[in-house]
């Protein structure tokens, strides 16, 4: 029979009881120890892994696709663009509400944007660059399961 359990072994209570009953076991036993992820650092590890995604597949797919077109583009102009496009916001004057400008989010660290964000950010230059565009792109992370969800 294969157990598992998440300790915190900071907490000097878990800690102790931990401790207490691995005391009373007998016989041989097979101990696996691994650092337990913290769901903030898989919702990072996840973020960055779309990040990745969206420069190497989308931001290089629009680069490939404007310099087929006349207009050979950098990759951070491209990704600028794209950006701009769907990260893009109005910043408003708090005491009349008149839009006084507009603010770009940034991808670059992540500081920006959360997980839920990037995704949709990445979902929609997908559809944009496979609709609008009509670039062959590989299908979406995740879109066959949300179909099947639907």
């Amino acid at each position: 029979m294969k157990e598992t359990y998440t300790i915190n072994m900071s907490s000097p209570e878990e800690r102790a009881l931990f401790l207490n009953e691995f005391a009373k076991l007998r016989g041989m036993h097979t101990f696996t120890v691994q650092r337990a992820k913290d769901p903030k650092s898989n919702a990072d590890e996840r973020r960055a892994a779309l990040r990745r995604l969206y420069f190497v597949v989308y931001v290089s797919a629009y680069k490939n696709y404007l310099a087929a077109q006349g207009q050979p583009f950098t990759r951070n102009l491209c990704h600028y663009l794209l950006k701009r496009r769907f990260l893009k916001n109005d910043i408003l004057d708090e005491t009349t509400g008149e839009i006084i400008g507009e603010a770009v989010g940034s991808i670059a660290d992540g500081s920006d944007v959360d997980l839920q964000d990037m995704q949709a950010f990445v979902r929609n230059v997908h559809q944009f660059l496979a609709n609008e565009l009509r670039i062959d792109l590989p299908e979406l992370p995740g879109a066959r399961a949300r179909e099947v969800a639907a």
